[in-house]
């Protein structure tokens, strides 16, 4: 698979659709936060992208990075 060839041993390509991206950001999944923290999306259309931004700005809040570790720190805003 192209893909994989192309990212050889620096970084493991993680594929989902978009349904699934944003529940999994819904429901602050911390590999989703992290993943958008540190910019690390690949691909991302312009409409998809302000409506994850959106949901972001609501999700992390809810959150606190301690190091590697991610605790939520309020049920709801």
């Amino acid at each position: 698979m192209w893909v994989v060839r192309m990212f050889r041993g620096a970084v493991d390509p993680i594929f989902m659709n978009t349904e699934v991206f944003l529940r999994k950001l819904k429901d602050g999944v911390p590999f989703i936060l992290q993943a958008i923290e540190e910019g690390i999306i690949i691909y991302r259309e312009r409409e998809f992208w302000r409506e994850v931004m959106g949901i972001y700005s609501r999700v992390r809040p809810l959150y606190e990075r301690r190091g590697r570790d991610w605790v939520r720190v309020r049920s709801s805003l």
